[in-house]
């Protein structure tokens, strides 16, 4: 077993600087800022776009043990190393998905494990190495925290939300209630110590993401499929509805409540190629939400048989998914549908 690093999770506090708007809240991002930015910011994947299937889904538990803790911990067999309290969910932000999957990379790339940004990259940052100038050098959003939880070795989304919560400092950093955004970062490298990377990076901003559904993903439970949706606002859900390829599935509350909570479908008779599929609420005012909210905008069974697709831009989305831009998750030596299990080789950070 190789020893875990003693420098722990990271977070600092600011003053606020400017502002930005939001559009249609997909979870999709396939023109990044950080495109604008220059060489090295996030050129390392070709037609890159944000964000993938492990990070979505990994938003998706860190939401579910932020807003019913109690109900994580009896659902997923969690073991919290920090006192627990229900909250918000957070609302994922493609500047910080951008930042997040920049270190997982370079630290997959270079073969390293740290906040710190290499000597190699700090040239990007103002010859910075700090784990915040990074951070912050990805967003104008007016903000007045940031925290980064890191982790190595374990390869699905489950997996690493029970490592970091079974750890003080980052358990403390996934509970924080000043937190409002968070971008996940996940790559993998064959050739490193540890083959998977991920980074976590969390902002607490003066404007927040309004829109009811903060996320919503697909894994494998057990022999099924299983759908989730997340609901947050002071009118509660009426009903809750997957769309997989066309079909439509009843949805029942797991974790929460009608107003703040994670409503799912379990899908025994999944097949092994790509379906694209998407979530509607309609609230009990009678008001309809859809996720992703863009109409032409789907999501792919990535990891499910041999689908490799996270999204699908698909107008009838009663087919295959159309691929969106190639992802680093195809080349990956292990699907999403693998057990949710940690090795002895697991560090976090």
């Amino acid at each position: 077993t190789i020893p875990k690093p003693t420098v722990g999770p990271v977070s600092t506090t600011a003053s606020p600087t400017s502002s930005s708007s939001s559009t249609d809240y997909n979870m999709l991002d396939f023109s990044p800022d950080c495109e604008n930015l220059g060489d090295g910011y996030c050129d390392y994947e070709d037609d890159i776009y944000f964000t993938s299937w492990r990070e979505r889904t990994q938003l998706l538990f860190t939401n579910m043990a932020r807003m019913d803790p109690d109900g994580f911990e009896t659902e997923y067999a969690a073991s919290y190393a920090c006192t627990t309290s229900t909250q918000a969910p957070v609302w994922w932000l493609t500047d910080m998905s951008q930042a997040a999957r920049f270190h997982s990379y370079e630290m997959a790339s270079l073969n390293f494990f740290s906040h710190s940004t290499s000597a190699d990259y700090a040239y990007l940052f103002d010859d910075s190495t700090s784990a915040f100038d990074r951070i912050l050098y990805y967003t104008s959003l007016s903000w007045n925290s940031a925290s980064e939880n890191i982790a190595a070795g374990t390869s699905t989304p489950l997996a690493v939300t029970l490592q970091w919560l079974d750890s003080s400092g980052h358990c403390a950093n996934i509970y924080k209630s000043e937190n409002d955004y968070l971008g996940v970062g996940y790559w993998y490298d064959s050739s490193s110590s540890f083959g998977h990377y991920w980074t976590q990076n969390f902002l607490g901003a003066s404007v927040t993401e309004n829109y009811a559904i903060p996320a919503g993903s697909h894994y494998d439970e057990g022999d099924d499929v299983r759908y989730a949706v997340q609901w947050y606002s002071s009118v509660q859900v009426s009903s809750a509805v997957v769309y997989v390829d066309g079909t439509s599935h009843s949805m029942s509350l797991l974790l929460g409540t009608s107003s703040s909570g994670t409503y799912t479908y379990d899908d025994s008779s999944w097949t092994s190629s790509c379906q694209a599929y998407y979530f509607k609420i309609i609230d009990a005012d009678g008001a309809s939400f859809r996720f992703p909210q863009s109409s032409g905008s789907f999501f792919g069974t990535y990891g499910i048989g041999n689908c490799e697709e996270s999204y699908s831009i698909d107008a009838s989305a009663t087919s295959t998914p159309t691929p969106g831009p190639s992802v680093y998750e195809s080349t990956n030596d292990d699907s999403g549908s693998n057990n949710n299990s940690n090795d002895d080789n697991d560090e976090s950070n």
